[in-house]
C-alpha cells in the first residue's frame, strides 16, 4: 500500500538579530536528508524544528514519514496523530495513518480514519480502496464489494480495485458457499486478466476459483497463465502439480513437482510445503518414504 509523500513547509518567520538556526531551515534540511536516505538526519532535524514550532501539521507528518522509512510503526503513528491533533482534517496524515494501522493489522482503527477521508472526500479512489480493504479483511464481504464498486465508477483503470473485488467475492463463497459470489469472483478475475494478461496473482486466484468451481482444465491453465507472468510463483507451482496429480497425468505430475521443489526449496517459508512435495513425487515414482527408527 502506498503512502503519500513529503509535503512542503511554509513558516512566516519573524525577522530576529540573532544568528540562530530557523524551523524552517530545520524542515529543509530534514526533506533534503530523508530524500537522501540519510533518515537518522532527517528525524533528528525534523525533532529539532518541531521543538521551535510544535503547531506545524506538515512537520508531524514528514516526521511521520521518516519514521516509517525506519519501519518505527509506533513513532510513525504518534506522529501522524500529533498532525491529526493540529488539524483534525488534515487528508494527508489521515491516509498515512490509516495505511499504517493496516500495515500493522489494525484494521479497525484503519476504519475510522479511512471513514472521516471518505467522508471528506468522497471520490477519493485510493480511500475507497483501502476502506473496501479493511472491510474484507473484517469479514464484512458485501460492504467491501460495495466501495470497490464505487472505486470503479469514480476511477475505471484502478485495476487493482477489481481484483480486490474478486477476492472479497471469493472469500464471500468460501464462507457462505453462495455460488452466484463464486461466478462473480470468476467474472473480476477474467476482466482483471483481459486488461493486463501479467496479473499473476489475478490468475492463480481463477485458478482458485475454477478450483472451487470443479472445473479442473480451468483451473490448470489458470495456474499456467500465472507462471507464464512469474515463472517463480510458489503457490501456482503447487497447485500446478496438485492438478496434474489428481488428474493422473504422472509424467506432468512428477515434472510439476520436481519444478516447484527445486524453485522453492531455498524459502523458509515453503519448508512444509516442500516437504509435502517430495513425498507426493516418491509416491509417484513409487518409491516408499524411509521409515524412522
Amino acid at each position: 500500500m502506498k503512502r503519500l509523500v513529503l509535503v512542503s513547509i511554509v513558516l512566516c518567520i519573524p525577522l530576529v538579530l540573532v544568528a540562530q538556526q530557523k524551523p524552517k531551515d530545520y524542515f529543509r534540511n530534514a526533506a533534503t536528508e530523508l530524500a537522501a536516505g540519510k533518515v537518522d538526519q532527517a528525524i533528528a532535524d525534523f525533532q529539532k524544528g518541531l521543538t521551535l514550532r510544535p503547531k506545524v501539521k506538515e512537520g508531524w507528518y514528514n516526521l511521520g514519514i521518516a519514521y516509517s522509512r525506519k519501519g518505527n510503526h509506533a513513532k510513525e503513528v504518534e506522529s501522524y496523530k500529533k498532525s491529526l491533533e493540529i488539524d483534525p482534517g488534515y487528508e494527508n496524515a489521515l491516509y498515512n495513518l490509516a495505511v499504517s494501522l493496516m500495515e500493522q493489522g489494525k484494521y479497525a482503527d484503519a476504519q475510522k480514519y479511512l471513514e472521516k477521508l471518505v467522508k471528506k472526500d468522497p471520490k477519493s479512489p485510493d480511500a475507497l480502496n483501502n476502506l473496501g480493504v479493511v472491510l474484507l479483511k473484517q469479514g464484512q464481504f458485501d460492504e467491501a464489494v460495495k466501495y470497490f464498486d464505487q472505486v470503479l465508477q469514480v476511477s475505471p483503470s484502478m485495476i487493482e480495485a477489481l481484483f480486490n473485488k474478486g477476492l472479497a467475492l471469493l472469500e464471500k463463497f468460501r464462507k457462505s458457499k453462495d455460488k452466484t459470489a463464486l461466478d462473480g469472483a470468476i467474472k473480476a478475475f477474467q476482466d482483471v486478466l483481459a486488461k493486463r494478461s501479467n496479473f499473476y496473482r489475478a490468475a492463480y486466484n481463477l485458478g482458485v476459483a475454477f478450483h472451487l468451481k470443479g472445473q479442473l482444465d480451468q483451473e490448470l491453465n489458470a495456474y499456467k497463465q500465472a507462471l507464464k507472468a512469474k515463472d517463480d510463483y510458489f503457490p501456482a507451482l503447487y497447485n500446478l502439480a496438485v492438478v496434474y496429480t489428481n488428474q493422473g497425468k504422472r509424467q506432468q505430475a512428477m515434472q510439476a513437482w520436481q519444478n516447484y521443489i527445486s524453485k522453492a526449496k531455498q524459502d523458509a517459508a515453503e519448508t512444509t510445503f516442500v516437504q509435502k512435495a517430495r513425498e507426493q513425487l516418491r509416491v509417484l515414482k513409487g518409491v516408499k518414504a524411509k521409515s524412522k527408527s
